[in-house]
């Protein structure tokens, strides 16, 4: 996905909002922190494209590592039961929450290593076929990025019902 995590992060914060509403939090914050966390694991660009272009992806960092996100969350849900003041261990949980979502959304067609790091080897539901010599173009021209539209008309129908 390229175009559609930002979305799914909308979408899923207003759907996880009533769940987390014991916590006190704001929405803008909480908006904040799920749409934070639905770009987080794609933070690893900037060092791809300053440091390291070696690698053979950018999915290959430790920020696209379903292991790194899952304790991350599992922390963060430790930390929300057991936490007497909620607000930021609730903020915490969206935002993390938000970036498995992310992977998920990126298996689609994008290879994610979700046995990482004991096994480098890609998964995804569909393999985009290489055909012009650059990946974005090649995921664009190919039917799965159509997916993409799902969660932008999904954010955008939550949103028109929210105003």
């Amino acid at each position: 996905m390229i175009f559609a995590h930002l979305p799914a992060g909308y979408v899923v914060a207003r759907l996880l909002r009533q769940r987390l509403a014991s916590a006190g939090v704001s929405w803008k914050p909480f908006l904040l922190a799920c749409l934070l966390g639905a770009i987080a694991p794609d933070l690893d660009f900037l060092y791809y494209y300053t440091i390291d272009q070696q690698q053979h992806h950018h999915h290959a960092y430790i920020t696209h590592f379903p292991i790194f996100w899952g304790v991350l969350l599992a922390v963060a849900g430790v930390w929300y039961r057991l936490a007497r003041n909620k607000m930021v261990a609730a903020l915490v949980l969206a935002f993390t929450f938000n970036a498995c979502v992310h992977l998920c959304l990126d298996s689609i067609a994008g290879s994610i290593r979700w046995l990482a790091p004991f096994s480098f080897e890609p998964y995804s539901l569909f393999i985009v076929p290489r055909v012009t010599g650059s990946r974005r173009l090649d995921y664009l021209l190919h039917w799965t990025s159509w997916l993409e539209l799902i969660p932008i008309a999904w954010a955008l129908w939550l949103w028109r019902r929210a105003r």
